[in-house]
């Protein structure tokens, strides 16, 4: 198994400045000029339900965020309009209701925007866009839903966005990350947050630091949505924490290393501490020597079965969750049909899984067999430049 020496810039198709501390409004700035949803034709627009693909603009036709309608039946995504422009939102989240939609943009000095959503035709309306302290890798709500909280790559820092009645975003308390960097001098050069994920309490936040070798435990102040680090674990050094699942009882977190490409267990007792249950768990198949970075990590709703992608490799490592332990056990890979998956996602029904692959532009769908865990390809597939993250509404 080789770690991945690839730069996270090479991987996203471009440069990044340096991130600022500013917290100002961007609204009508150049990169945020009005987003409008563009319709295909007025016959071509199916009603509901809807899913959202975050996409990479660096490359040619990537303009922002892709509407899909799917079928609740057969999972197939058929393309609906398109919201321009947007630059690279790297992340999308709806809240609870549906009614709105944020994405973390990883482009100039990074910033997050907020889109009302109209639940009928799916199409998004601007809100505003604000300054984020740095690129945002990953974006999601807080469950008391009056926070959207931002990771944020570039610039070593996490934020927290009070939700304005309105649904737009107010300015953000910013947290600078610090402590010990990992030893890949060609990643772990900084602090680098990618992924904040609370608990179920949402008394916490947890907080995946590939620069730091470290996930971070937040509190969340109720009242202010305020953070407070609480702890901190270490990962092995050179493992590069990427992402986080819970496991459906809440007492066990999976995380998974882009840059080790191994998943490590952790035990949560509810109070803010982590405790190590197991390690290094590969997600590559036993002999691969090429150059791979793990990617997204996910648990199905039943907690039997754990989902991770290899960007490199290019599938989906597929483990069977003991019952009593929580550990892991291989059941298989499954290509992706795809390059570079970067995020994937069940749909509504849990019965269907949908792959971004980044750079082969395309999103494959996948049938879950909930009895073994295995994928089957569906057959389907929509085209959508650099998909970097899919939510369904």
């Amino acid at each position: 198994m080789k770690q991945n020496p690839i730069s996270r810039r090479g991987l996203l198709m471009g440069a990044a400045g340096a991130a600022t501390l500013a917290a100002s409004q961007l609204k009508a700035a150049d990169e945020f000029t009005h987003p409008v949803t563009e319709a295909l034709s007025p016959e071509a627009t199916p009603g509901p339900p809807f899913a959202y693909i975050g996409c990479y603009t660096g490359g040619a036709n990537a303009r922002g965020i892709s509407v899909f309608h799917y079928d609740p039946a057969t999972s197939a995504l058929s393309l609906v309009s398109i919201v321009a422009p947007v630059t690279s939102p790297s992340f999308v989240v709806l809240d609870s209701a549906k009614k709105f939609l944020y994405s973390g943009n990883e482009s100039g000095a990074g910033s997050a925007s907020a889109f009302s959503v109209n639940s009928q035709t799916g199409a998004l309306k601007f809100l505003n866009s604000v300054a984020a302290g740095g690129q945002p890798a990953h974006v999601i709500m807080h469950p008391d839903q009056k926070h959207l909280l931002t990771a944020n790559y570039t610039g070593g820092t996490v934020a927290t966005f009070p939700i304005q009645p309105d649904g737009s975003l107010g300015n953000p308390q910013i947290i600078s990350h610090f402590g010990n960097l990992g030893p890949n001098a060609g990643r772990q050069e900084a602090p680098h947050p990618h992924m904040m994920l609370p608990d179920s309490t949402g008394k916490f936040v947890l907080v995946n630091d590939l620069g730091l070798d470290a996930t971070i435990v937040y509190s969340y102040d109720t009242a202010t949505g305020r953070l407070t680090e609480a702890t901190r674990i270490a990962a092995p050094p050179g493992s590069g924490p990427r992402h986080l699942a819970w496991h459906p009882n809440n007492k066990i977190i999976y995380s998974i290393n882009e840059l080790s490409n191994a998943i490590n267990i952790y035990s949560w007792d509810g109070n803010g501490n982590l405790g190590v249950v197991q390690e290094n768990i590969s997600t590559l198949p036993a002999g691969f020597l090429g150059t791979s970075g793990a990617g997204e990590i996910l648990v199905d709703a039943a907690g039997k079965f754990l989902y991770g992608s290899n960007r490199g490799n290019d599938n989906i490592a597929i483990f069977a969750i003991d019952p009593t332990t929580f550990g892991l056990s291989v059941v298989g890979w499954v290509h992706t049909q795809g390059r570079t998956p970067r995020h994937f996602n069940f749909d509504p029904s849990g019965d269907f899984i949908h792959v971004g692959n980044q750079d082969s532009a395309n999103i494959v769908t996948f049938k879950v067999d909930h009895s073994t865990g295995m994928l089957t390809p569906a057959g389907l597939y929509a085209s959508t430049p650099a998909p970097s993250c899919i939510q369904f509404a």
